[in-house]
């Protein structure tokens, strides 16, 4: 017994001296005189400062832990091929922890240096870096993660996001104006995000309702900044896209070609000043509206060549819509542009953003979005243009319009989606990775946080698409359900293809004349069930249709009740569950009003209201949900919720139609009013959407 309390004690002393006790680490100031070592010194001391007992102090001899710190100009440095426009530094580092108390960082350039400190400090130390504007700080030091020689490289050369403030987004506002909000340092905010998780690329949409005056200047900030932090600088215009108040290059439509590169060069002028480093340029006019390609070829050349003359070092890319030519309307096509051996070269300058929608991946089999069966025309372009241009991959990481996040569900299949597509272009050796992301709330930071560390090389042993959630949580019951939770989506939603019915109706899917496929949606239109179906239809939806959706909502609700402690991970699950008992009692409404008009029977009006107030009650109960989980929002709650004036054409934040439950009523009230117009309950403006107003 005596041996036990000594070796109890041993072990009390030895856990307090190593955890409890002040500890001392030093960080070199050689190399200071580089913005970006800087800035990323003083962002680590001021993180690792935040654990408790630990300081960053001046002299190694009073350290308890040194960091010494190699900058290498390597003999080998890395040979681009002439399809790839930018080469960028060499961005690999390694650690070596076999000195005792010595860690020794070795990088190949000040990127490196940067991405190495980062590296430490979240996939060693314990630091997560989950939001722009929150990080979770350990409450220790976890030196025991640091052993052996630990080197890592990323997996792409281009890797960053696209804010696609086309959507009254979380930075929108202050993307486009310097007195908004919280202004620069939102961005600046965002953008140390991007460095801190390893990220070298950043573009956004800009809008035609900017005040080009006030804002040339503040971008230039930005971009200034940007760059002070080893970040590739882009800006997302249209040539002249009319939709959703895209920034255009040229206005008049009604000009001559000459006269639009006149315009176009006008405009090329005012945006030389901002030094980028691309220029994403989108080329059509309107998603599924075609345009004159003779002529756009020729805009994108003149553009190409006076960039090449004017500004050498911005570079064009643009993206490539996952929209077939032969889905589009009103096409202008019958003109074809007569290439030639020097045009040709030139074009191979432009980069290409291969582009896919929602939560599918590149290859798989089912992905009923934009028209398409499926997005593996998206893949098979990327194979062939990849050895004749650079090309980087160009995914979205959320949906906003009636998807996803603005229903709301947080849709779970992304991460095994956007993990697969990530391996799939390591495999094909794809040089960037781009994110279209569209709004972090509802739990989807999560999707582009996980894509940020999926871009580099940790050495992670089995590599899943809930790792970081798993490392997040630090619990292994939630770990298990969160899990779980995943494969119930990717069971339900994506292969008995239920989203289709989780999904609302936009104009899009209910105007006659249009009906264009933007998202999954039912094989029938809700009007065609509720006053036309067959009564073969009727059964087979009633029999395995909306015993599906229960299914699905039981299964989730389950897991949910198993939770001791929920975050707004579950709460975001758990309205996907709610989602879709909501479903399955309008279905039931609709189908039994319909089935009881068939067979001539006396229609039970208890049966069908009961429906109706089923439907309500769990709209209520949804919207509880709702706001506990607008308690956690990060932004404020009047810019991400409410009705108000903005730079989009939307007049309303990305979760305005969240906070009411807006699409759960309207369809509540269609069915019982059997009222499937499509401006019915109508919150948008189409003629400012399509550029008419």
């Amino acid at each position: 017994m005596k041996k036990f309390n000594k070796w109890c004690c041993l072990m009390f002393y030895s856990f307090t001296c190593t955890w409890l006790f002040p500890q001392n680490i030093y960080l070199p100031h050689e190399l200071f005189n580089h913005p970006n070592i800087q800035i990323t010194y003083y962002d680590f001391k001021q993180l690792i400062t935040q654990i408790p007992n630990i300081k960053i102090v001046d002299y190694p001899n009073v350290a308890d832990f040194v960091i010494k710190i190699q900058l290498i100009e390597p003999s080998n440095q890395k040979k681009f091929s002439n399809i790839f426009i930018t080469p960028v530094p060499q961005q690999n580092y390694a650690w070596d922890f076999t000195q005792h108390k010595t860690w020794t960082l070795t990088a190949y350039s000040y990127e490196g240096i940067t991405y190495g400190l980062y590296g430490l400090l979240q996939e060693k130390l314990g630091f997560y870096f989950y939001h722009p504007r929150h990080t979770k700080i350990p409450d220790r030091l976890k030196i025991e993660n640091l052993q052996g020689i630990w080197e890592v490289h990323p997996y792409f050369e281009k890797r960053g996001f696209h804010l696609h403030t086309m959507h009254p987004i979380e930075l929108t506002d202050v993307l486009h104006d310097p007195e908004a909000y919280g202004g620069f340092q939102e961005v600046k905010e965002y953008l140390d995000w991007l460095v801190r998780n390893g990220q070298n690329y950043f573009d956004f949409c800009l809008l035609r309702t900017v005040n080009l005056k006030k804002w040339l200047p503040y971008y230039q900030k930005i971009v200034n900044y940007g760059h002070s932090r080893g970040i590739l600088m882009g800006l997302d215009v249209s040539l002249h896209m009319i939709q959703q108040k895209s920034f255009q290059l040229y206005q008049s439509s009604w000009k001559s070609t000459n006269g639009k590169k006149k315009e176009i060069e006008k405009t090329l002028n005012l945006l030389k000043t901002l030094n980028l480093d691309y220029l994403n340029v989108e080329h059509e006019s309107a998603e599924f509206l075609g345009s004159n390609q003779a002529e756009r070829e020729e805009l994108r050349l003149f553009i190409l060549e006076w960039l090449q003359k004017n500004a050498p070092n911005t570079y064009l890319i643009g993206r490539q819509h996952v929209i077939k030519d032969e889905k589009e309307v009103l096409q202008k096509k019958r003109k074809v542009y007569e290439w030639t051996d020097n045009t040709k070269a030139l074009d191979a300058k432009r980069g290409l953003l291969v582009h896919t929608v929602m939560f599918y991946d590149l290859t798989e089999e089912h992905a009923p979005v934009y028209e398409n069966p499926n997005q593996r025309h998206m893949f098979e372009l990327m194979l062939k243009e990849k050895n004749s241009r650079e090309v980087w991959y160009y995914p979205e990481s959320a949906y906003w319009i009636t998807f996803d996040n603005s229903i709301p569900m947080l849709l779970l299949p992304y991460l095994s989606a956007r993990l697969k597509d990530i391996d799939t272009c390591i495999a094909h050796q794809i040089v960037g990775h781009v994110t279209f992301s569209s709004g972090w709330e509802w739990g989807y930071w999560l999707i582009d946080w996980s894509i940020a560390r999926w871009s580099w090389n940790y050495h992670d042993k089995g590599r899943t698409p809930t790792m970081y959630y798993e490392q997040w949580i630090g619990d292994t019951l939630k770990a298990r359900i969160f899990r779980e939770y995943l494969k119930i989506q990717n069971y339900f939603l994506k292969e008995k293809n239920l989203i289709q019915w989780l999904t609302a109706m936009t104009i899009s899917d209910e105007l006659f004349f249009f009906k264009r496929q933007f998202h999954p949606r039912p094989p029938y239109s809700y009007k065609f069930l509720h006053n036309r179906a067959w009564l073969w239809v009727i059964d087979s939806l009633l029999q395995i249709t909306v015993p599906l959706l229960n299914a699905y909502a039981e299964t989730i609700d389950s897991l949910y009740e198993e939770n001791t402690i929920l975050n707004e991970i579950d709460l975001g699950v758990q309205i996907t569950a709610y989602r879709a008992w909501h479903k399955a009692e309008l279905l039931n409404y609709i189908l039994n009003y319909r089935k009881q008009k068939i067979i001539k029977t006396a229609k039970n009006i208890k049966i069908l209201k009961h429906y109706l107030q089923d439907a309500n009650s769990l709209r209520q109960k949804a919207l509880e949900l709702v706001k506990l989980q607008e308690k956690n929002y990060r932004y404020d709650y009047k810019r991400l919720a409410t009705k108000r004036w903005d730079y989009t054409a939307y007049h309303f934040g990305y979760l305005y139609t969240v906070s009411n439950l807006h699409f759960w009523l309207r369809e509540e009230n269609q069915s019982k009013k059997n009222w499937y117009s499509p401006f019915y309950k109508n919150i948008w403006n189409i003629f400012r959407i399509v550029g008419l107003w």
